[in-house]
């Protein structure tokens, strides 16, 4: 018996989710804010977060559009999926290169555009990039190949075969946050691609120039130029994606309320319901306890705490301490954050960069 683990594929005729799916009234609409989408929707403006200026501009792409973008990566798809894995995984070791090559120009890109430090960005964002590339280069044979369950099945199918084959899903919709915008953007895109998958992308309007340069590596690496899609825009754009005929599965990372929206929209898909992973941030603690090492836990909490100046899902929130060290601790910390050195994100010295935005500041300060 083989077992073939995939979701039935919507037919190609049958009609989307509408392209702005009104939101039920005090619902929020998909996304936090159009970031730089200008008010006539044409053009996505993106602005140096430390001192406002405007350092470039993409087309927006029309709700009305994604469509087309869909379409084009669901055509691609098939060539793609009957490529060989290890095909696929050469051109994924030629994405990592490149990123490694053009370190300094992604790197200025994240700075500007997200407000971290440019000694942040290059961490946090390209070498995570070019681990997943080595990852998946390592382990992806192992994890895609042809599953035998083993002992247990054969006994209870009396001697029949038993095996698993793993099929990609089809076009991918990702829609990424403008925090880290690669570091998160690239695991569902690369995953995607190396299991045979056609993706389409959509990068937060707040960080579009970052997320046109990594779909534009995409294809110089050998990626098809259709198979990768990319959309610009705000909320209507990412409700358009989701909605689209074609679009097989989501990935998105953002809040809570607005990820309860994506998770509604891709319910109410017409023929089956999308399959989502929300990854929707987290309230997250730290403990010390009274035997712990209070400068090394001071360290780690200035760290874990103030990392692109607090913007971080996984940023230390709230800190429990035990009473018998909790004034030492506290000592300890307020040294640590008034010896933290703010100041241009581009300068190296730099230890505390910008707070992206108005609505970031709410929710850190």
């Amino acid at each position: 018996m083989t077992t073939t683990a995939r979701r039935r594929r919507a037919d190609p005729a049958a009609p989307g989710l509408p392209v702005t799916s009104a939101a039920a009234p005090g619902s929020p609409s998909l996304g936090p804010a159009d970031g730089g989408l200008q008010p006539d929707g044409h053009v996505v403006v993106s602005r140096d977060k430390a001192f406002g200026r405007v350092i470039g501009t993409v087309p927006a792409t029309l709700p009305d559009e994604v469509q087309a973008v869909v379409d084009r990566a669901v055509a691609a798809w098939p060539a793609w999926a009957a490529t060989s894995l290890a095909e696929r995984l050469a051109r994924i070791g030629r994405v990592r290169g490149l990123v490694l090559e053009r370190i300094p120009d992604l790197a200025r890109l994240a700075t500007l555009e997200t407000g971290k430090t440019i000694v942040e960005a290059v961490p946090m964002e390209m070498a995570v990039v070019a681990d997943t590339c080595a990852w998946l280069e390592g382990h992806a044979e192992r994890h895609l190949r042809v599953i035998d369950p083993g002992t247990p099945q054969r006994v209870m199918l009396l001697g029949r075969t038993h095996r698993i084959h793993l099929d990609p899903y089809g076009v991918l919709a990702v829609i990424a946050p403008w925090n880290y915008p690669l570091a998160v953007a690239s695991g569902p895109i690369l995953f995607g691609l190396a299991a045979g998958n056609a993706v389409v992308y959509k990068p937060s309007s707040h960080t579009p120039l970052l997320g046109q340069a990594f779909r534009d590596l995409l294809v110089d690496a050998g990626i098809p130029a259709d198979l990768v899609g990319v959309v610009h825009g705000g909320a209507a754009v990412g409700e358009a994606l989701i909605g689209a005929r074609g679009i097989e599965k989501i990935f998105f990372t953002g809040s809570e309320p607005i990820g309860r929206r994506v998770m509604a929209l891709a319910a109410a898909a017409p023929e089956f319901p999308k399959p989502v992973v929300l990854e929707l941030g987290g309230k997250d603690a730290m403990i010390v306890l009274h035997d712990a090492d209070l400068d090394r836990a001071a360290a780690g909490a200035a760290w874990a705490g103030f990392g692109h100046a607090g913007q971080t899902c996984g940023s230390i929130k709230r800190i429990y301490v035990d009473q018998r060290v909790a004034d030492d601790f506290e000592r300890l910390l307020a040294a640590r954050a008034r010896d933290l050195v703010p100041g241009d994100p581009m300068d190296p010295r730099t230890q505390l960069g910008a707070v992206a935005n108005a609505e970031s500041r709410d929710v850190v300060v």
